[in-house]
C-alpha cells in the first residue's frame, strides 16, 4: 500500500472524526471538555495532518500539528487531574454511610 493511499484513507477518516466531534458538541450530545471530544480531535487532526504532508500543504499540516498538540496536552492534563483526585480520595477516604 502506498503512502498516498494511506494518507487518503487517514485524511478522510480524520475528516469524519472532526465533523463527528463538532456535530456532537454542537448538538449537546458530547461535552467539549471531555475525553471523547479530545480523542476525536487528536485522531481527526492527525489524519488530516498526514494527508496535508502527503500533499505538501504545509499551512494545513502546521495547523493540524498544533491541533494534535493541543489535544494531547489537554488529555495529559486531564489524566493528571484524575490521578490527583484519586490520590486525594485514597488519602482521605470517606466513611461508608450506607445502611447495613
Amino acid at each position: 500500500m502506498t503512502f498516498t493511499i494511506v494518507a487518503t484513507v487517514l485524511g478522510w477518516s480524520g475528516t469524519v472524526a472532526l465533523l463527528l466531534a463538532y456535530g456532537l458538541v454542537s448538538t449537546g450530545r458530547l461535552s467539549g471538555r471531555g475525553r471523547p471530544f479530545q480523542l476525536l480531535n487528536v485522531f481527526g487532526s492527525g489524519g488530516l495532518g498526514v494527508a496535508a504532508v502527503e500533499g505538501e500543504v504545509w499551512s494545513a499540516a502546521t495547523l493540524n500539528a498544533v491541533w494534535v498538540t493541543i489535544g494531547v496536552v489537554t488529555l495529559a492534563a486531564r489524566q493528571r487531574q484524575v490521578g490527583h483526585v484519586q490520590q486525594l480520595d485514597q488519602a482521605n477516604p470517606q466513611p461508608d454511610t450506607r445502611p447495613p
